[in-house]
C-alpha cells in the first residue's frame, strides 16, 4: 500500500503485491484501488464486512492464489533443472 497522492483526492490508494524471490524484490500493481480506511496495514489485507470489502478481499485472495500457483510451478521447474 502506498501513501496517498494528490491525484487520489478521495483517499483511494492503489494496491500492490510485493514479491521477493532470491533476494530480489518486485512490486506488481493489482490494478485495484481501495479506500485507505478499509486497509488493515499489519495484515496487508482489506478489512470490513461489507459487500465491497468482501469482494475486494475475494479478488485479492484469488490473485494471491494465482501468483502462488505460478511460483510453485516455477520452483518445481527450477528444482528439476538443477538435477540435470
Amino acid at each position: 500500500m502506498h501513501h496517498p497522492t494528490k491525484s487520489n483526492s478521495e483517499l483511494l490508494l492503489p494496491v500492490y503485491f510485493r514479491i521477493t524471490v532470491a533476494g530480489k524484490r518486485a512490486e506488481i500493481s493489482t490494478g485495484e484501488l481501495t479506500i485507505i480506511g478499509n486497509w488493515h496495514q499489519a495484515k496487508g489485507r482489506v478489512k470490513g464486512t461489507g459487500e465491497k470489502a468482501q469482494m475486494e478481499y475475494m479478488l485479492l485472495s484469488e490473485m494471491i492464489f494465482v501468483i502462488m500457483t505460478y511460483f510453485t510451478l516455477w520452483l518445481a521447474n527450477e528444482h528439476e533443472g538443477a538435477g540435470k
